[in-house]
């Protein structure tokens, strides 16, 4: 189990998630996974790696899905990164009244870093990416390692919610 050279989507308060699929995919014949072979360099933190490895390990538990000893029927693999975002908020400008300005409404700005998890389910005859799930929060550094686990469990959980993907008539 390897993962692509990020950082890490350790401690998110607030997780926004998504996915996309190949709608001519039939995810029914889905049974056995193993981990896809992702190059081993990583700056990521193994710690948020392990997490992320056991909690997409669970999540395909919960849905079915086991592990191969031979051939597997899919590949997972899983990206996590992190950057320095900065939020800039503008108050305007301060009117009196008869619309005299009378001073600068202040301009705030916020740093803080954001995390992403990405999964991804590639059929393992055609390597070809069958679904991408996402997960995207701030990350908080002051977080326990509990708490990191716990948030890191959420995320995989909610971007599992919508795997396998139900076909919409």
């Amino acid at each position: 189990m390897r993962f692509l050279p990020l950082a890490l989507l350790a401690a998110c308060s607030s997780v926004s998630t998504n996915y996309d699929y190949d709608m001519s995919y039939d995810f029914s014949k889905l049974k056995t996974y193993r981990w896809a072979d992702i190059p081993a360099k990583s700056d990521a933190d193994p710690l948020v790696v392990q997490r992320v490895g056991s909690a997409v390990e669970s999540g395909l538990k919960a849905k079915g899905y086991a592990q191969a000893e031979g051939a597997p029927d899919f590949l997972v693999a899983t990206y996590v990164g992190r950057r320095t975002r900065i939020q800039v908020t503008d108050w305007g400008y301060g009117y009196g009244p008869r619309g005299h300005w009378y001073g600068g409404g202040g301009v705030d700005v916020y740093e803080y870093e954001e995390g992403s998890l990405i999964i991804d389910i590639v059929d393992a005859k055609t390597r070809q990416l069958a679904w991408r799930g996402t997960a995207i929060g701030i990350v908080d550094p002051s977080a326990t390692p509990e708490e990191k686990t716990e948030r890191i469990n959420d995320a995989v959980a909610r971007i599992f919610e919508d795997f396998p993907p139900t076909p919409r008539r």
